[in-house]
């Protein structure tokens, strides 16, 4: 074998090492990719239907009851021609124009159960692809994060580990990012640690001086 077919047999191993380095680590990046998809459907998607009807209907039904009796209560009985009112003249005063549809506050409070009626028909009758339940999501979050982390870690290492093989490789934007703050921050404490010694030299230096002695100011007169 002449060093021509060396040369080429060594750069065509080269490349299909290359290659399979480079899949690998496509493949790699790619269920990153993925994992976090997970993770963001977990933290935003919507919660099942039940889910709904027996937690945040009651709530939301009970608020809007809250609200209306505060801002609107005491004009069923306050005032002249209020309902309670013993002396009204003509017709009552209602706390919402006659032409206007019924407050969605009222509903709530003269009949809490069929305003969770009306919630819940509304729910049911909307088809969404809904996540797991609040209870679950968790453990659920908790398993990809430490997924997402190990998958993270060992391609970092991954890209490294090609480097020192002679195979440069760019490292996710997040991971050079975090590489050049610590750098930068390592860098700084470094400065910060050598300031305090010169400082704390000074200050032993001072120290050190005799005590008692005489300026040169004083003893010639003259500015040293």
């Amino acid at each position: 074998m002449t060093i021509a077919d060396t040369l080429r047999k060594i750069t065509a191993t080269l490349s299909r090492t290359t290659k399979s380095l480079v899949d690998e680590l496509a493949d790699m990046r790619a269920r990153i990719v993925k994992l976090r998809e997970q993770v963001q459907y977990n933290e935003r998607s919507p919660i099942p239907v039940a889910e709904v009807v027996a937690n945040v209907v009651p709530t939301v039904i009970a608020d809007a009851a809250l609200l209306w009796r505060r801002d609107y209560g005491d004009s069923l009985w306050s005032g002249l021609q209020s309902l309670a009112s013993p002396s009204a003249i003509g017709s009552r005063t209602l706390p919402w124009n006659l032409d206007s549809a019924l407050p969605w506050g009222a509903v709530c409070v003269s009949d809490p159960a069929g305003a969770a009626r009306i919630l819940e028909g509304l729910v049911k009758n909307i088809r969404y692809e809904a996540g797991p339940p609040s209870s679950e999501r968790p453990a659920i979050l908790d398993r990809l994060m430490r997924e997402l982390a190990e998958l993270e870690t060992g391609e970092e290492r991954f890209v490294d580990e090609a480097a020192a093989a002679g195979v440069q490789i760019r490292h996710r934007p997040e991971v050079e990012a975090a590489r050049q703050q610590e750098a930068r921050r390592v860098e700084l404490q470094a400065a910060a640690q050598a300031e305090r010694a010169r400082q704390e030299a000074e200050i032993d230096r001072r120290q050190r001086l005799p005590r008692g002695e005489a300026s040169a100011y004083l003893t010639t007169g003259k500015l040293s």
